[in-house]
């Protein structure tokens, strides 16, 4: 495991993407988590899944999670962590869609205090999501909704 994480190390460097020695070390202990995570003493290729979180700037997303994702592929014989099967693509159209459920909550007035939370919660998710929204502006538009959204939540 230590040469594939080595090589993915000078790969994810070659995005583009600031990967210090030192996070590639916190990195190993998240392989050796998510290892452990599945019963297992030993990190494998499976665990490199992690990765797909290290970007900086959204840019990066696109391509981290194309590079993730074609190492996993070319690991043999792994058994497989659940998180290393590739993300499921976010659909633009149910993410507006349950913004606007919130937006309509939200100018119906009368939320209290825990549905001011809840919402909160919910929309902090949903602008999660909205990074994973591969159309450029459709995942700029959504984003731009769910910080309005929160702003009027105070």
């Amino acid at each position: 495991m230590g040469e594939a994480y080595t090589d993915a190390v000078f790969k994810v460097r070659d995005l583009g993407i600031d990967f210090s020695d030192r996070r590639a070390v916190k990195v190993q202990k998240l392989l050796a988590a998510s290892a452990l995570l599945c019963g297992r003493t030993r990190a494998e290729a499976s665990d490199l899944w992690v990765l797909r979180y290290v970007w900086d700037r959204e840019e990066q997303i696109g391509p981290l999670r194309a590079l993730v994702n074609g190492l996993l592929e070319q690991a043999e014989g792994a058994q497989g962590h659940p998180l290393s099967r590739p993300a499921e693509r976010v659909d633009a159209e149910q993410l507006s869609r349950e913004l606007d459920a919130v937006a309509a909550e939200v100018g119906n007035g009368g939320l209290t205090l825990g549905g001011v939370a809840r919402a909160r919660e919910r929309l902090a998710g949903l602008a999660d999501q909205c990074a994973w929204v591969e159309d450029g502006n459709a995942r700029e538009h959504l984003a731009g909704r769910a910080r309005e959204l929160l702003a009027k939540l105070g």
